[in-house]
């Protein structure tokens, strides 16, 4: 077989993957893409905290976590790249994105909104309760 047969034939089934995923699984991937793009460079605590915090608002307004993420202004959210996917910082958003979709989540806290302390402080910032750091972000909970 020559080198762009092989090529082609690679890349048509990295393609068909990729197309099977997101055809099948598609708000487990939005769930983990958002996972992600907030707490992509955190170790595995950060992201369960972050996927707490969504557990917890679609709980608290009984909504399923997929309508929680899409809410404007709420969590930012990049569609992932297969490269990206493939990354050690990508590994854990899927499995915790599936038990997050399936309401199956053990939450770590009661925290309901998280930010970037040393970046930003939110007006809300001053009136969330039981707060704890975690990586680069503050957790807690509004009421």
């Amino acid at each position: 077989m020559n080198k762009y047969l092989s090529i082609a034939l690679t890349a048509g089934i990295i393609c068909t993957i990729i197309h099977s995923y997101n055809n099948h699984y598609p708000a487990t991937q939005q769930l983990a893409d958002t996972i992600y793009t907030e707490a992509g460079g955190e170790p595995y605590i950060g992201k369960l905290a972050v996927a707490t915090t969504i557990f917890n608002r679609a709980r608290q307004l009984s909504k399923p976590p997929l309508d929680i993420v899409n809410t404007p202004k709420q969590y930012a959210r990049r569609r992932t790249s297969f490269r990206q996917r493939l990354s050690t910082e990508y590994h854990d958003c899927p499995g915790l994105a599936t038990t997050l979709y399936k309401m199956q989540l053990t939450p770590l806290d009661n925290w309901t909104h998280f930010y970037a302390y040393k970046k930003c402080t939110p007006y809300w910032a001053g009136a969330l309760k039981n707060k704890k750091v975690i990586g680069n972000h503050m957790f807690g909970r509004l009421d």
